[in-house]
């Protein structure tokens, strides 16, 4: 079952840069089990508080939310990218630009949550992603 979550209106050529800001592996992390089967109201709950929100602002180059979102260890490491860089919006925007994503899965990481996230580009092309978010405060 997909679950579209956001699709820009708009296309643009994707460069690949920026999926190197969520992409990769979180090689030696103890994952929980799968959200989705094991806890489906919270896997709903942060889909459309966290997941979809952040996937829109990605999209759309919103730093800001981007900022309120990030775990504090992914935002650490491209701190200077996100606080320094002011071309980096419209990067972000002119990448995303005719894509959707799609979120598969969420799982835990050191108490902040891990979407598992596939990226289906304008040109037909797939990716997937893993997007680390902090756990919203008791």
């Amino acid at each position: 079952m997909k679950h579209t979550i956001f699709s820009p209106k708009s296309a643009a050529r994707p460069f690949v840069l920026a999926a190197c800001l969520f992409a990769g592996t979180w090689g030696g992390t103890a994952w929980a089990d799968s959200l989705r089967t094991d806890q489906p109201t919270l896997y709903a709950e942060l889909e459309y508080s966290m997941f979809t929100p952040f996937l829109e602002a990605l999209a759309q180059g919103d730093l800001q939310v981007i900022k309120q979102f990030l775990a504090p260890r992914h935002y650490a490491r491209y701190q200077t990218l996100l606080e320094r860089n002011p071309e980096y919006p419209e990067f972000l925007r002119k990448h995303y630009a005719g894509a959707s994503f799609q979120l598969n899965d969420i799982s835990t990481d050191n108490g902040n949550y891990v979407g598992q996230v596939t990226v289906y580009w304008g040109d037909g092309r797939q990716s997937d992603m893993q997007v680390p978010l902090m756990a919203p405060a008791p």
